[in-house]
This record gives structure tokens, C-alpha cells and sequence, in this order.
């Protein structure tokens, strides 16, 4: 079986990118698999500012643009990320 990947970003849009990615690749969601990028925090006095709860806001908000059952991340990239 062939996979194919399809990368967006919240920043695109904002969020508008995620929800068409998520709306096309519906009919097909066993056959790829979709990534998205996160870092800004909108209406923050820094919106590059990245912190763990950017991150888990972004986490928790993503699937549900994607349209997908839930993200997957472990503790291990939150300990990576120096979060």
C-alpha cells in the first residue's frame, strides 16, 4: 500500500489550511498521513513565544481541524522540546 503525506500549519490561514486539508483528505483518512506545525500564540504579546500550554493548546485543537481522531505525541518530544 502506497501512503501519502500531507503537511499544513495552523499559521496558515490562520487554522484555515488544517480544516481544507482535513475536509479533502476525509474520504481517504486510512491511506495517509496529514502533519501540522504549531508555534505562535495569537493574541499573545509575544506570538512566537512557544510554552507548554501553546503546545498542548495546539495539540489538543489540530485533530478536530484535521478531522482526525486525536494527535500523537509523547512525553519524550515534551522533554525534547524543553517545554
Amino acid at each position: 500500500m502506497t501512503r501519502s503525506f500531507f503537511d499544513t500549519a495552523e499559521l496558515h490561514g490562520p487554522y484555515t489550511s488544517e480544516e481544507l486539508v482535513g475536509e479533502a483528505l476525509a474520504p481517504v483518512r486510512g491511506q495517509v498521513v496529514i502533519a501540522t506545525k504549531f508555534g505562535f500564540a495569537p493574541g499573545s504579546d509575544d506570538p512566537t513565544r512557544l510554552t507548554l500550554t501553546t503546545f498542548r493548546r495546539a495539540l489538543d485543537a489540530a485533530p478536530s481541524r484535521i478531522q482526525v481522531q486525536g494527535a500523537r505525541h509523547t512525553e519524550e518530544l515534551e522533554k525534547r522540546t524543553n517545554l
